[in-house]
């Protein structure tokens, strides 16, 4: 067996013991790009239908605006306002 290994976007470095080629998913999508803290899933307490639509304007004022969107996956706490993280594993090729 040989080692192989590959750098993510994120700059981490991944060695894993394999005789071929792979591709494995870096967890730094985990960590709060702001303060490095691992962060929170998210999981709204609504329905997404209830949420605006941050794209168009509200006509009566009545929501309030919010950086979440339903696209967001994960929330770190330490902000104010909290951070919402959309972004997605990333997958990394090694060889």
């Amino acid at each position: 067996m040989k080692w192989v290994e590959g750098t993510c976007e994120c700059g981490k470095t991944i060695r894993r013991r394999s005789p071929v080629p792979m591709i494995v998913e870096c967890d730094c999508y985990k960590y709060c790009p702001l303060c490095g803290a691992e962060m929170a899933p998210y999981t709204p307490d609504l329905n997404p239908r209830t949420y605006r639509d941050e794209k168009n304007i509200d006509p009566l004022g009545i929501a309030e605006q919010n950086e979440a969107s339903i696209d967001t996956f994960y929330v770190c706490y330490n902000h104010t306002p909290p951070y919402y993280s959309s972004q997605k594993p990333v997958e990394v090729e090694l060889s």
